[in-house]
């Protein structure tokens, strides 16, 4: 519990650090996460995925969650399928750590997979990360 504290106090100092102008690339970028999210799963419109990234966006720049929205989403491909793995602190409830979720926004069973860690493994690529809330020199 402590090496959690003191890792959460990092974050936040590294969030808290961060202004919107030398904080901006496309791994902050909204618009550009939910372009490539739409372009793997052929919509043209997913609110699920955009309200989760706007509440990222919101604890990014001014904590409006409590932290709660800290982290990363990614996108991984398994079987031909797009899969949604977020990330998110989940310091008072109301965040999603560890989820996997599909297009449509449901639940993904990872139990699919024949080995359990593939879609945490592949989560945690830089590549495949479409957006982040928090540097991602924390999630190397």
């Amino acid at each position: 519990m402590k090496k959690f504290t003191i890792f959460l106090f990092i974050v936040m100092c590294g969030v808290g650090c961060i202004s919107k102008e030398d904080g901006v690339s496309e791994i902050h970028d909204i618009e550009s996460a939910m372009l490539k999210a739409q372009n793997a799963c052929g919509q043209t419109s997913m609110p699920w995925l955009y309200d989760l990234l706007q509440k990222g966006e919101e604890d990014r720049l001014s904590m409006a969650h409590n932290g709660s929205y800290i982290g990363f989403v990614s996108l991984v491909t398994y079987q031909n399928k797009s899969v949604f793995y977020t990330n998110f602190m989940n310091l008072v409830g109301g965040g999603r750590m560890f989820h996997l979720m599909d297009c449509q926004g449901n639940q993904f069973d990872a139990s699919v997979a024949a080995d359990p860690a593939f879609f945490q493994k592949e989560a945690h690529k830089k590549e495949n990360i479409i957006y982040s809330s928090a540097p991602l020199e924390f999630f190397d």
